[in-house]
């Protein structure tokens, strides 16, 4: 009578070893060298993630804001290189770029982060609108700031300067978590809503998401992001298949929150998985 001996096999995976060097490591094929033949489940051993991809950025639609200066009804353009943005160097950086758009409008627009409250304000000494809507599915560079609504159109006049302050306070962090996708092997179930914006109002349209894996960057940008499996029963990564499969083929994606490939920037990642599998004994 045939009985089964269940083994582990454990196989690192890393991004720089997929077939083409050139495409986005946040998507790829990984072919093993031999396949694995009835398995019953995988793990999430460990993960070392490179936290260096941009937040903001134009292909996201989150780097750009609209002003408008009521009495002329001209609109500036404030645009954001893509890149990684502490709440310092993006103060910096729009600062500069109202500086320049003053010297131009005969008007005086500045920004300002408050260290008590840590809001925004944005300010001027002639009255303006302001603009964050975008046409992505991303929160526009607004939200960053702490502004909640996509467009201002009444200021807060003190007698001397117009101003917009944002009702939340700057966050320039980006996702706190990402998906592993592993086929469509998994039991993570992102029940979301993708955002669209109608009548100037933020909108969700209903969507799910199956994944292997819930990534949680619990490090700062500029920094590797580490898990490591503890045997503890709520927070394993893993996924039993019904049925016993043979693994050989693996279509792996990085997916942010939105539900979107995420771009690595070329920065490669690895993994580990437990395979554990049975072996016929005769």
């Amino acid at each position: 009578m045939n009985t089964l001996n269940e083994q582990k096999t454990l196989i690192t995976i890393d991004s720089k070893f997929r077939d083409s060097k050139f495409t986005n490591p946040g998507e790829f094929t990984y072919i093993l060298n031999e396949t694995i033949k009835n398995v019953k489940s995988i793990v999430l051993n460990s993960i070392e993630f490179p936290n260096l991809y941009y937040s903001i950025s134009s292909a996201r639609g989150n780097n750009f804001f609209t002003i408008k200066k009521k009495s002329s009804g001209t609109i500036y353009t404030i645009i954001l290189a893509d890149g990684i943005y502490s709440p310092e160097s993006m103060i910096a950086e729009i600062t500069s770029q109202l500086n320049d758009i003053s010297a131009s409008a005969s008007a005086t627009f500045a920004i300002s982060l408050s260290d008590l409250t840590f809001k925004v304000t944005i300010d001027c000494n002639v009255d303006f609108d302001i603009n964050f809507e975008n046409t992505t599915d991303y929160f526009p560079l607004g939200y960053y700031l702490g502004y909640r609504k996509l467009s201002y159109t009444n200021s807060v006049y003190n007698g001397s300067l117009y101003k917009y302050t944002s009702e939340s306070i700057m966050d320039t962090t980006g996702e706190n978590y990402l998906f592993l996708k592993i086929n469509d092997f998994g039991n993570v179930l992102q029940d979301f809503g993708r955002l669209s914006i109608m009548n100037g109002e933020y909108i969700r349209k209903q969507d799910k998401q199956t994944y292997f894996a819930k990534i949680q960057l619990n490090g700062p940008k500029m920094s590797m992001i580490f898990y490591n499996d503890t045997g503890v029963e709520g927070t394993r990564k893993y996924y039993d298949f019904p049925v016993a499969i043979d693994l050989r083929k693996l279509q792996i994606s990085l997916v942010d929150t939105n539900g979107h490939i995420l771009d690595m920037m070329g920065f490669d990642y690895s993994f580990t998985l437990e395979v554990i599998h049975y072996n016929k004994l005769y």
